[in-house]
């Protein structure tokens, strides 16, 4: 389950808005394609990815792009390849224990080889070269920003202390690098298609790619993901605005019967409230949406109307049989004391 942090771990304010920390477990477990599963959903939604990877004695590219294959090989299920730049958050490479340079390990890791160089001296190695600058150049397509790469120093003590600050110094002034480096790209939203995910979105995208991923579709298009969540944001809104309206108009049903001006004033206040948030709700999911989103949303429109007319429909002949009831009540009541009266006038006069 997903650790939600508060974004003043990463130099935010208290206000802003929470941070959601996943650990991608599982990887190898049951082969590259499990691996691919695993990283799409959480690499289309994160706004950071950070690979950590132990290396003493220094990075090894071949290790470290390996791990980056799975992430490339998400990419290219996700998409086709023009449609895969910025498809992923910002990549950071975060190296234990190393005491290597930081540019210098970047150069290692992603800076493009010569295959044909003399120092190449056998197809299997010019092959190699070749696919780890084919990893490189998705790398660099797929991520919105250029990677980072981070240098964390040993320890002395085999376990980290439970407060990073009370580590050697070095330690904790990378540690603190790093994290103003992640506090000021979660500042921004992550986008796919262009569109900010929220945290509703994000639950609406979800169970569309998980579908997605189970039916072995070959390349899932982003802008339809998020038509398929725009338009389980408007069914939403729709649903929360009629169970609002619903709770609302029970609190009117209590107090009836009612004037019949009064009555008809407050349905139609609570039909025109609705119809108003309904429209600020949506207004993001019509924006990005074309005329597939503008006939849903007139279709939801006319189921939306149809249910706040109903129960007003019923609560208008609720309240015009109370009114009856009333009425006949009090002319019973009337009879009943104009009888009284009479046979005690009688009784005087006799």
């Amino acid at each position: 389950a997903p650790e939600l942090a508060s974004a003043e771990l990463f130099g935010a304010s208290r206000e802003a808005p929470k941070v959601a920390l996943l650990d991608l477990e599982g990887q190898g477990d049951k082969g590259l394609a499990q691996d691919v599963k695993l990283a799409t959903p959480l690499l289309l939604i994160s706004k950071v990815v950070i690979l950590v990877e132990l290396c003493p004695t220094g990075p090894s590219k071949e290790s470290i792009l390996e791990s980056l294959q799975v992430m490339m090989q998400a990419a290219r299920y996700v998409s086709e390849r023009q449609k895969r730049k910025d498809l992923f958050g910002c990549l950071h490479i975060v190296l234990r224990d190393c005491a290597n340079d930081e540019a210098e390990c970047r150069d290692i890791i992603f800076s493009l080889e010569d295959a044909d160089s003399k120092s190449v001296r056998t197809d299997e190695h010019a092959e190699a070269i070749r696919r780890r600058n084919l990893i490189r150049s998705e790398i660099s397509l797929a991520f919105e920003a250029e990677p980072k790469v981070w240098c964390l120093p040993k320890l002395p003590q085999n376990e980290a202390p439970p407060d990073y600050r009370n580590a050697i110094p070095p330690f904790v002034a990378k540690v603190d690098e790093l994290r103003a480096a992640l506090g000021s790209q979660l500042s921004a939203p992550k986008l796919l298609d262009d569109r900010p995910l929220t945290g509703s979105a994000v639950a609406d995208l979800m169970p569309v790619v998980a579908a997605e991923l189970r039916s072995g579709a070959t390349a899932l298009n982003p802008p339809t993901l998020m038509d398929r969540v725009g338009e389980a944001e408007i069914r939403r809104a729709a649903e929360e605005i009629i169970a609002r309206v619903d709770a609302q108009l029970s609190l009117l049903e209590a107090r009836l019967p009612l004037e019949l001006v009064g009555l008809q004033h407050e349905l139609a206040s609570a039909r025109a409230r609705a119809r108003e948030e309904f429209g600020n709700r949506i207004r993001g999911a019509m924006a990005a949406g074309g005329d597939t989103m503008e006939a849903l949303v007139r279709e939801v429109e006319a189921t939306l109307a149809n249910r706040l007319d109903l129960p007003g429909e019923r609560l208008l002949r609720r309240n015009g049989d109370l009114l009856i009831g009333r009425s006949q009540a009090v002319e019973k009541e009337f009879v009943t004391r104009a009888h009284r009266h009479f046979n005690e006038l009688t009784s005087t006069l006799e």
